[in-house]
């Protein structure tokens, strides 16, 4: 009979392996430079879905107006 012993570090291995398998791929649930500019209308915000896991949101705001920028927000 072969015996084999189970170790922390074997134990651990397997534990990290797991989670690994089990962790939910990465959404983008929304990306402005493919979707356009989220809503600036803090009484009409874009509506956006979360899914378990991590979710990503991708945007950009182009300044201040006093400082020369045109979309201070989103």
């Amino acid at each position: 009979m072969h015996y084999t012993p189970v170790t922390k570090k074997s134990l651990f291995s397997a534990a990290v392996c797991a989670l690994l398998a089990a962790t939910p791929a990465k959404a983008i649930i929304y990306d402005e430079a493919v979707l356009g500019d989220l809503s600036n209308d803090k009484a009409a915000p874009t509506a956006l879905t979360l899914t378990p896991g991590l979710n990503s949101v991708i945007g950009t705001v182009a300044g201040f107006p006093q400082f020369g920028g045109t979309d201070p927000q989103d």
